[in-house]
């Protein structure tokens, strides 16, 4: 349903509003059980450190997985700070 509602606005492709707006194809590509997100807890800064120490010192893949997550949280603090 997404890919068509981007056809339909992005590439301008009006004939797809029958199929979008149908009430039958709203109910088959909804879900039955509501969506609730469940945002994580933010880490520690004993965890960060943890994390600094595993990608200065842990084995290769270790490292790749904590630099991804430190890019990852660093990169998220920015987008947070940015917004205000």
């Amino acid at each position: 349903m997404e890919a068509l509602n981007f056809c339909r606005h992005i590439l301008n492709m009006d004939e797809l509003a029958t199929v979008v707006c149908s009430r039958r194809c709203l109910g088959t590509t909804s879900s039955d059980v509501p969506h609730v997100v469940v945002q994580a807890e933010p880490l520690k800064v004993d965890e960060l450190k943890l994390l600094h120490k595993v990608l200065q010192t842990g084995e290769p893949w270790d490292r790749v997985f904590a630099g991804a997550l430190l890019c990852a949280t660093y990169s998220r603090q920015v987008g947070r700070f940015d917004a205000h």
